[in-house]
């Protein structure tokens, strides 16, 4: 006699009308305890604003209203304390989660944010754009701290690494390697190394091609 398995059914509760932007991420943030008693909430951008949701109550816990111009993407810093929300206008604001005010504003893309990355202790925060720059901001004394250029493409993802002193940038054209005074350029068949100063240009080629790395210090 055959053995018979049996499945978990999933059966579909309730909608309360998630809204999502065409362009950008929607965020489930849990808090801490039980996966009954821990606090849950969905941000979810909708066009210009964006909306937090109580997916348990199926009710908005807030809606916050910034640009006059669509939300691109979101992120979150790891404690769960700051939401950052770029916008189509090249924008970056910060938002408190506990507050729901604005703090911080950054302007100094001048296309639509593409990518946002809080680094592990949330006081550093990098964003990429259409316009194919990465800014490196500084979340505690509301500055921009570097602005790197070299990407050909717009920027498609950005991180920091989590056991160096590393960041992290790609686009469609390349993917480049930044750790402190150091640029290091990848492609799938070749990789460069140069170490630079933050305030010169210099030329590296990668197989026939040449790659021009300009990173200028301050925003």
């Amino acid at each position: 006699m055959p053995l018979t398995k049996q499945y978990l059914r999933y059966v579909h509760q309730a909608s309360f009308g998630v809204v999502s932007g065409r362009k950008s991420n929607a965020i489930l943030l849990a808090g801490e305890g039980g996966r009954k008693t821990r606090q849950l909430r969905i941000i979810a951008p909708a066009v210009e604003d964006i909306i937090i949701w109580d997916p348990r109550k199926g009710e908005k816990v807030a809606v916050l209203r910034g640009e006059k111009c669509e939300v691109s993407v979101l992120a979150v810093s790891l404690d769960g304390s700051i939401l950052a929300a770029g916008y189509e206008n090249g924008s970056v604001k910060l938002w408190s989660l506990s507050t729901h005010d604005c703090q911080i504003t950054f302007s100094g893309h001048k296309a639509g944010v593409t990518c946002l990355q809080f680094d592990q202790s949330g006081t550093r925060l990098v964003s990429g754009s259409k316009d194919t720059d990465v800014i490196l901001w500084d979340v505690v004394n509301e500055c921009g701290l570097y602005r790197l250029k070299g990407h050909k493409g717009n920027v498609t993802d950005c991180c920091f690494m989590s056991t160096h002193n590393v960041l992290i940038t790609r686009s469609c054209f390349s993917q480049r390697i930044l750790k402190g005074r150091a640029t290091t350029v990848k492609n799938y068949s070749h990789t460069n190394y140069i170490h630079t100063n933050y305030s010169h240009t210099y030329m590296i080629s990668i197989g026939k091609q040449q790659f021009n790395s300009h990173i200028s210090s301050g925003v």
